[in-house]
């Protein structure tokens, strides 16, 4: 578990693809720890397993919350509250005619 306050360190895609394609090729993980100023090992084991699961994209960052909504979509809700906003504003000036 994390401790509050604690700062993660984020490692660039090519840099964990350099590690681990240097751990396959029998570099050992506590030089590579050194040489890339990793702090576990266990990091590197981890980027090893994604790698062996699915390729070199197992290693890219994964998006992360809601997909944004395209413009198309938001552009035709827009609209359809165009549509609404007239359409009372229609039935109010019908009301009112004598």
């Amino acid at each position: 578990m994390a401790i509050k306050g604690q700062k993660f360190r984020k490692y660039s895609y090519e840099t964990k693809l350099k590690v681990v394609e240097k751990y396959l090729s029998g570099v050992g993980s506590e030089e590579l720890m050194e040489e890339y100023d990793i702090r576990n090992n266990s990091q590197i084991e981890t980027w090893t397993f994604k790698y062996r699961r699915e390729g070199k994209l197992g290693l890219k960052p994964k998006l992360r919350g809601r997909p944004k909504k395209s413009d198309e979509q938001t552009e035709i809700e827009q609209l359809r509250m165009e549509n609404e906003v007239l359409k009372k504003i229609q039935d109010l000036l019908e009301q009112e005619k004598p």
